[in-house]
């Protein structure tokens, strides 16, 4: 039997050979970045989670260990391919359609852009922020090789809920069922605008009856659980709806925000074969001056400038950008209805542009009849 002194030298030596695991930089130093990037499919039929495998060797080294979130890959490789064509960023909106394009219905709260030198390593800040993701926090990490740089797009989300598999592309008359959630609410806009609600204690079952783009909302809490577009007997749109055809114009004043919110909203009715609203400086007036007099409502405002009785609605948002706002709306099942059909005719807009960001406010009126 081996003496008390001789288990703890070999016990000492055992340790002195053990090797211990590369850390995340060193393994990110042994890999070949000569080699062209392999990237998952940025697109799908169906909404789903699922964890799988990188085909890009390269970040395969380097996501080991993670939840590899199949969705969240995807509309990082969809994204990523946009920049390295030159057309695509991480705003909000481009960020929304390309999820919804992969097939992943739910709030991302992290998306990040890293640009390298061609077959470059990623830099230190990528690795960092692999190191601090959970082991079971659902990610996506791709690399793409744009003319002179690689692209590297990674994205993290914690979905409160499984909704399970749903279909993004799907035929007229297809059943819809959607899970129970506790607490939670549905709201649904439909191919011809109309729109319901309901609780999901006991789950939902929704007939897609009409064809068209159906928006779907599910919340609890006045936080989004998921939210996403269905395309029913139509196919999807290949491009985010909000990207302009062209240089977008820079935004350095309120007027260039004001030029830039018209012309994006022109450019929705076009996308969605609607004639664009023809500008009109009354409304820009009315607009001001219900913003003067609120509490006389937007109805008495148009009336004293000569407007008879009218449907009206206004519509306020904050944001960074004025692509976020009409962004807002156009994904609101009670509000997207207003913007890409008839049931208005007449528009008119206020924007203001400070160091917080852009200040919208759009009034939408339903007349025929110039004051």
């Amino acid at each position: 039997m081996p003496s008390v002194r001789a288990l703890i030298l070999l016990t000492a030596l055992l340790g002195a050979c053990a090797k211990p695991p590369d850390s995340l930089a060193r393994i990110a130093e042994k890999q070949d970045y000569g080699q062209t990037p392999r990237l998952p499919p940025p697109e799908s039929n169906s909404y789903a989670t699922a964890v799988e495998s990188p085909r890009d060797p390269v970040v395969a080294a380097l996501v080991r260990g993670k939840h590899y979130e199949g969705a969240l890959a995807g509309a990082a490789a969809g994204i990523a391919l946009s920049i390295a064509e030159g057309e695509g960023s991480l705003n909000r909106w481009e960020l929304r359609e390309a999820l919804w394009r992969a097939g992943f219905a739910y709030p991302v709260h992290d998306a990040r852009r890293w640009d390298t030198v061609l077959n470059g390593a990623p830099p230190r800040e990528l690795i960092a922020w692999l190191e601090q993701l959970a082991p079971d926090e659902p990610m996506g990490l791709v690399r793409a090789r744009g003319r002179d740089r690689d692209h590297w797009i990674g994205m993290r989300a914690r979905p409160e809920v499984d909704l399970g598999v749903l279909p993004r592309l799907t035929e007229v008359g297809t059943p819809l069922q959607l899970p129970p959630v506790p607490g939670a609410t549905w709201q649904v806009a439909d191919g011809g605008g109309r729109v319901t609600q309901g609780s999901l204690d006991q789950g939902a079952r929704v007939l897609l009856a009409t064809a068209g783009e159906w928006v779907f909302v599910v919340r609890r809490d006045d936080h989004d659980l998921a939210r996403f577009v269905l395309y029913v007997g139509i196919d999807g749109s290949p491009d985010p709806i909000l990207r302009l055809k062209g240089p977008v114009p820079a935004v350095t004043a309120a007027g260039d925000a004001d030029l830039l919110a018209r012309k994006v909203l022109e450019h929705v009715r076009t996308a969605y074969a609607r004639e664009p609203w023809k500008a009109s400086p009354v409304l820009d007036t009315a607009v001001s001056r219900f913003l003067e007099r609120r509490q006389q409502g937007a109805a008495a405002v148009l009336s004293g400038l000569g407007f008879p009785p009218a449907e009206v609605e206004v519509w306020a948002c904050d944001d960074v950008t004025v692509q976020n706002c009409i962004d807002w709306w156009l994904w609101d099942p009670r509000r997207r209805d207003l913007l890409v059909s008839d049931a208005v005719d007449g528009f008119g807009l206020q924007t203001v542009l400070d160091g917080e960001g852009v200040h919208l406010t759009l009034m939408l009126v339903d007349t025929d009849i110039a004051p």
